[in-house]
């Protein structure tokens, strides 16, 4: 839910253009914003990022092994 919502609000809000991959049914995604990779960094795209990883670590501290994080933030 935090990953799907955040990146509907990177595309939608900011109109970040993004490298999406997912896996159908759930369970795997993957995404890097292309202003980040440019050097063209939002603000408010590193802000909703920060924020997403900040609910995504709670939830693995809740459901250790169940929850695999990788950023390169």
């Amino acid at each position: 839910m935090f990953s799907i919502n955040t990146v509907n609000a990177l595309e939608t809000l900011l109109k970040e253009e993004l490298d999406l991959k997912a896996r159908e049914g759930g369970g795997y995604l993957r995404f890097s914003v292309k202003s980040l990779e440019t050097g063209a960094e939002s603000p408010m795209a590193r802000l909703l990022l920060e924020t997403m990883l900040l609910g995504l670590r709670g939830a693995s501290a809740e459901y250790p092994g169940e929850i695999d994080i990788t950023d390169k933030i």
